[in-house]
This record gives C-alpha cells, sequence and structure tokens, in this order.
C-alpha cells in the first residue's frame, strides 16, 4: 500500500500568520492553486482514492483534488490538527502578550507546554498514529491519498523514525501543499519522501527530488 500524505494548500489564516488548530478559515486564493498544481502529479501516480480531515482547509483541498482526479473523497476525524484552544485564531504576537510568551516558548519546546483548553501533544500524537493504523488496517485500495495537517504530518514521522516529537516539529518543514509518501510493507511503515514541492516550481522541476 502506497499513501500520499499531503499538507492542505495555504489557508486566510495561514497568510494572516494565525494560529489554526481545529478552527475552520478557508483555503485562500493561493492555497487552491497550490493544490490545482498538485492534480497532474497525482494523475501520474494513479491514485485511487482521498481521505481528508474533515477541516474546511484540508476538505477544500480534498475536494479540488478529487474533482481533477474523478476519484472518491471521505472524510476521517482522527486527521484533524491538534486543538490549540485559547490560542486559536491568535497570532504569535499576540500569544506572547496573553500567555507569558507561550509562543517562544512553543518554538522550544512544543511538548512542555500547558495552552488552556487545549488537546495535549500525548493525545494528539495517539490519536493521529490511531487515524493511521485504522486506515491501513481497513483499506482495500493500494494508493490513497490523505489531505490532513502539519502536526498530524509531524506526528506520524516523529512516530514512523521513532524520533523525538518536538524535534520533528520544529526542524522538519512541511510546506502548504507538500507531498510526504509512505509504503506500508508486512505490517511497516517506509517513508520514502518528505515535504516534496516540485509541483509548486513549474514543469522542469517535476522529475527531479526536492534539493
Amino acid at each position: 500500500m502506497r499513501l500520499y500524505l499531503i499538507r492542505h494548500g495555504q489557508s486566510t489564516w495561514n497568510a494572516e500568520n494565525r494560529v489554526q488548530g481545529h478552527s475552520n478559515p478557508p483555503l485562500s486564493e493561493k492555497g487552491r492553486g497550490q493544490i490545482e498544481k498538485l492534480i497532474s502529479r497525482l494523475k501520474r501516480e494513479k491514485v485511487e482514492k482521498i481521505i481528508a480531515s474533515p477541516l474546511m482547509r484540508a476538505h477544500e483541498s480534498a475536494r479540488i483534488l478529487a474533482k481533477g482526479l474523478a476519484i472518491p473523497c471521505h472524510t476521517k476525524k482522527g486527521l484533524m490538527e491538534i486543538h490549540l484552544g485559547a490560542w486559536e485564531g491568535k497570532r504569535p504576537e499576540e500569544v506572547n502578550r496573553l500567555y507569558n510568551n507561550g509562543y517562544q516558548k512553543w518554538l522550544k519546546a512544543p511538548s512542555k507546554i500547558k495552552i488552556p483548553k487545549a488537546e495535549t501533544i500525548a493525545k494528539f500524537r495517539r490519536r493521529a498514529v490511531k487515524a493511521f493504523a485504522e486506515i491501513t488496517a481497513s483499506e482495500t485500495k493500494e494508493r490513497v491519498v490523505l489531505v490532513t495537517h502539519g502536526g498530524i504530518l509531524a506526528a506520524l514521522i516523529s512516530h514512523w523514525l521513532k524520533a523525538d516529537f518536538d524535534k520533528v516539529l520544529l526542524n522538519i518543514f512541511l510546506e502548504n501543499s507538500s507531498l510526504t509518501i509512505v509504503e506500508v510493507l508486512d505490517g511497516r511503515t517506509y517513508l520514502t519522501d518528505i515535504n516534496d514541492t516540485c509541483h509548486l516550481h513549474g514543469p522542469h522541476f517535476q522529475e527531479e527530488p526536492p534539493v
């Protein structure tokens, strides 16, 4: 089984540099364009199905792909981004002002930060891993697209590599509309590509790995 994990296109709150979490901003015009550029790439891969986070920025990205690829699209709640409670909707400077330099502390050690009304990172990671396991255990298609969020991708990558979540979240840059690919074989997950954005940079880059 081959899975194509896509971070949603740029949202209006990405463009405004606001904390999103479970909040529900739509894609920006730029974000829709980013996702449309993925269609020809995924056509070459012969993907068969899309499963997406139900949050608008991911679900809208998935619908654009599903229409362009003429394949079914479903949602899975477990693929939603981490819930960031009281921080959602705020810019980093607002979080720092209201929560004792909370955003600056987050950039050093996210797992140690307690955000009011938020999901804990430990619970979030368990949710992400469980959602992925459920998909791979029940899915009958061999080539499946998952449209999700940066936090989910970081949680899964850290799980697959048995790496520290904080280091993965803070040190692996996962761009809007980026493509991360894994192969699942004999119960093991093999990571083959991370943050592939060749589709955003013109046709002369499309057959080459990202630098």
